[in-house]
């Protein structure tokens, strides 16, 4: 799951500025002017030394990370250079505020005391806490172990004086700066360390900490602001304004970009904490995207509405009815989004403190873990909902057309539902002309998308019949068509289906359940490869959606056009790998746990390598392997170039990626190097067996 963890927490820090902008102009008062006039050579400005990737003086004395940036722009705004002004310790900074020695600082938590002395901004980024122990303690440590503890903190931090005020019976060692509390905590030197979830990811990676995991993570988050002299409240104003005058898309830019730097690499310490960033993130993530999603999409809406209707009354009413429907639609989306997310959060939280309880069962213990896959797939999905409807808003998405097996690429989305719909007692048929198409070139991904999105439709609203997918050829276009004998859809909403939001209020969310927004997406998505999307329905009489795509000049269409149609009529597959030799790269120790564990009833032998080097020693002294399965993300040497090598001298054998990697381009990467094949994570066992299978054959 590493790829959706990267995924949440760039995410996470990347949008956090939406939440507070008000795209106010930089208009000063006149008393702001006169003050700025007066005072520009004297302004004086103090970094945090030690906060990376937040803000921090390197090793050469040069103030950077995300404060830094965002006070170059302020600078460059007001046209003016701050005196800068270096203290050793950042509480040291925060007395020079007090006694009126510094003017404002970038990276301060609003705290009760410190308003008695400081004016504040809004906050321009919110970052989780947390508390890092050694690896000795399994379990997530709770309230009466903290009381307990030895604690490693930053001296004045809020949060480290949050744990004090929280958990009193607690010993709270003080330090300058964060390296120094996390290497105590390291040592063994104190039981744990309070610190941001930023910054712990940053420094772990850095110097390469692999001794600490997150104990647990707080009911405290950093908001951090701008803060100036309480005696200065102009210039407090004009830094209110200059931040909210800054482009949002360059604030993003700004904390993706340090977030890249810092965190990206940190692979290894976010899967050994997967549940806590989830637990610490998912709702937050969740808010910040989707008022990213609306202000990319309805904020345009309305200011283009706005102008076109400036001089017709009649127009303006119907401007003005229209917006207060999309925030009433806008409203409805979120209460439900959050509900859905709520869901499988409460299956994945709730059962796992269940599977604690050593008393229960085997039975119980499988039950359990169904339930908590089952949430963790459905709360992945709802994330890749959301982030796709985003890039679609915010036209970032690109077209990757390739030639690939209609018939094969069929069969797989078939073979992948034909199970869930078989619980629900339904009929599955895969409708095909009597002579299909030999090859098409098309972008394969997004029209797994569209179709797949489709089929979940209707299987959402079937209770019984059947489902019946596929293609015709209709002049110039393929056409394809997902039939359903479900419930059908009624006449007012024909007209507003394919619309972000609708179905939260036209439909019982409640008992279906769901985004709203696989329709959309798919019509995204239809209209990106040229073509359109459209259904016929009734209520109570089910549904047929249909959607084109262009016939292009690489596709070989032989002729005729006769349907015959594929029942359910092919049963599970059964992996028999005996007397196979399989190499599993994967520095993971849970990882590989997992993996050889999915092997166990397969007869294969498994040889494991922790990375890259280890795989072609392995190779190297094992002649007898047959196929590897490499991570991309591994130390020492990467699945990237471990492939290029290993095909340099082993040509014919099959080599098989396993990436949290999903961006077309990074794709591209995998197959240059030489591999035959990918999965991306989380890894399904089924279809890991299914390409080991075809490529050793």
């Amino acid at each position: 799951m590493n790829r959706h963890v990267l995924i949440s927490i760039i995410i996470l820090f990347q949008s956090f500025a939406l939440c507070f902008s008000n795209n106010s102009d930089l208009s000063l008062t006149i008393d702001e002017i006169r003050w700025l006039n007066e005072n520009r050579e004297n302004i004086s400005f103090t970094p945090d030394p030690n906060w990376m990737p937040v803000d921090f003086v390197d090793s050469k004395g040069v103030h950077k990370g995300i404060v830094a940036e965002l006070v170059k722009i302020i600078e460059k705004k007001l046209d003016l250079s701050f005196n800068l002004l270096y203290f050793n310790a950042w509480a040291d900074g925060l007395h020079g505020m007090r006694n009126s020695e510094v003017d404002f600082m970038g990276s301060v938590q609003r705290t009760g005391e410190r308003e008695s002395f400081l004016n504040f901004t809004d906050p321009y980024i919110i970052i989780p806490t947390v508390i890092l122990v050694r690896k000795n303690y399994s379990d997530e440590i709770n309230s009466k172990q903290i009381n307990k503890m030895l604690l490693a903190g930053v001296r004045d931090y809020a949060h480290v004086e949050y744990v004090n005020k929280t958990y009193p019976e607690a010993e709270i060692i003080e330090y300058d700066d964060n390296l120094i509390a996390l290497m105590q905590a390291s040592l063994g030197n104190t039981d744990g360390v309070i610190i941001d979830l930023m910054s712990a990811s940053a420094l772990i990676e850095k110097y390469n900490i692999t001794n600490l995991n997150i104990g647990t993570t707080l009911e405290y988050s950093l908001e951090l602001r701008f803060a100036s002299r309480k005696d200065l409240p102009e210039l407090n104003s004009i830094l209110q304004k200059t931040l909210a005058d800054i482009d949002e898309s360059q604030k993003q830019e700004i904390i993706r970009n340090w977030v890249n730097i810092q965190i990206l690499g940190s692979g290894s310490f976010l899967s050994r904490n997967f549940k806590y960033f989830i637990i610490a993130g998912i709702l937050l993530l969740v808010i910040t995207i989707l008022i990213l999603l609306i202000s990319l999409s309805l904020k345009k809406q309305v200011y283009a509405r706005t102008l076109e209707l400036n001089n017709e009354v009649e127009q303006k009413n119907l401007a003005l009815e229209r917006a207060a429907e999309s925030d009433k639609l806008k409203t409805a989306f979120l209460n439900n989004l959050s509900h859905e997310i709520r869901t499988p959060m409460n299956g994945i939280v709730g059962f796992s403190t269940l599977l604690r309880n050593k008393k229960i069962t085997g039975e119980q213990i499988d039950q359990y873990t169904r339930i908590i896959d089952a949430s963790a797939y459905q709360l992945l999905n709802i994330v890749d909902d959301i982030l796709e409807m985003a890039h679609i808003e915010s036209n970032q998405v690109s077209i990757h057309k390739q030639q690939f097996d209609l018939q094969s690429f069929l069969n797989s989305i078939y073979n992948q539902y034909k199970y869930q719909v078989k619980e629900k007692n339904l009929e599955f048929i895969l409708s095909i002309p009597e002579s299909p198409i030999f090859s098409l070139y098309t972008d394969k991904t997004k029209l797994g998308v569209i179709i797949s999105k489709l089929i979940d439709n209707s299987l959402k609203f079937t209770p019984k019949g059947k489902i019946e997918f596929g293609y015709e050829v209709s002049g110039e276009f393929l056409k394809f068509f997902v039939e359903d004998t479900g419930i059908g859809v009624t006449n007012e909403m024909h007209e507003r289906l394919f619309d972000r939001f609708y179905k939260i209020e036209s439909m019982d969310s409640q008992f279906f359940g769901g985004s709203g927004l696989g329709l959309p997406i798919s019509k995204g998505f239809t209209e990106l490869l040229g073509g359109k999307i459209w259904f016929e329905s009734n209520a109570e009489m089910g549904s047929v959606f249909f959607f084109t795509i262009p016939i292009s000049e690489y596709t070989q269409i032989p002729g005729n056009d006769k349907r015959i149609t594929q029942g359910e009529k092919q049963h599970p597959a059964k992996y028999d790998f005996s007397n196979l030799s399989i190499l599993i790269a994967e520095d993971d120790e849970y990882n590989q746990f997992y993996l050889q564990e999915i092997f166990t009833r397969t007869n294969a032998r498994i040889i494991m390598a922790a990375n890259g080097q280890e795989a072609i020693d392995s190779i190297k002294s094992n002649p007898d392997i047959r196929i590897a399965v490499l991570d991309i993300k591994m130390p020492v040497m990467d699945g990237l170039k471990a492939a290029r090598i290993i095909k340099g001298k082993y040509a014919s054998l099959p080599l098989i990626a396993q990436t949290a990697y999903t961006q077309q381009h990074e794709k591209d990467a995998i197959f240059e190097a030489g591999f035959n094949d990918y999965i991306s994570k989380p890894i399904d066992k089924k279809e890991l067996f299914r390409l080991i299978k075809t490529h050793i054959n």
